[in-house]
Formats: C-alpha cells, structure tokens, sequence
C-alpha cells in the first residue's frame, strides 16, 4: 500500500475546508434578507417572462401564417409516414452507420498499440 505523502494530506483538507466555507458562505447569502429580495425579484421576472411568452403564443396560434406552415407541416408528416419514403430514410441511416462503423474499425486497426477486438 503506499501512503500519501503528508503535503498532500494537508492540501487535500485545505480544499476540503475552502468547500466547506464557500458551502456555508452561499447558504448564508441566500437565506439573508438581501437573498430572499433576489429571490423575489426572479420570482416576478419569471411570471411576467411566463405571462409575455403566452402573449406571444397566442399571437402565433391565431398568425395565418403560422397555421399555414403548421397545416403544411402535419401534410408532409402525414406523406412521409404514409409511404416507404420513411423505410427508405431508415434503411439508408442504417447502412451509413454501418459503412461507417466499418471504415472506422479499419482505421482502429492501422493504429499502433496494443490489437482491440
């Protein structure tokens, strides 16, 4: 067994100790008075931040344009699992990913060192 020189020992629980005060110090900041403001201040930041988004996606719902894209969108969606073209894209993907583990395992093979199966 080999024993951890006594320099090491020392700076190990240095930075121990230095986790545990940066521990107590942000706990201490975050339960002041000043702490709880911020956290009241983020709490109203994000309920407008809320109220604004769902001001926007509403606004998008009712956009002509929007309904148009979304319609055309559910239309290709609706073709391309209607017909192979997406068996099609699978058994491409597949046989890229295989080539590619192929070309990859050839090139594992031409590196040196210890042989990987």
């Amino acid at each position: 067994m080999t024993e951890k020189p006594k320099g090491t020992e020392d700076l190990l629980g240095q930075f121990k100790a230095l986790g545990l005060q940066l521990e107590k110090s942000i706990r201490k900041a975050w339960e002041s008075n000043e702490g709880q403001e911020v956290r009241d201040e983020i709490g109203k930041g994000l309920k407008e931040l809320e109220k604004q988004l769902g001001h926007v996606v509403d606004e998008a719902r009712q956009n002509q344009t929007v309904q148009d894209i979304s319609r055309q969108v559910k239309s290709g969606v609706k073709t391309v699992t209607s017909d192979d073209t997406a068996n099609k894209i699978d058994q491409e993907i597949k046989e890229a990913l295989k080539s590619l583990n192929e070309q990859l395992n050839k090139l594992i093979k031409t590196v040196p060192g210890p042989q990987n199966e």
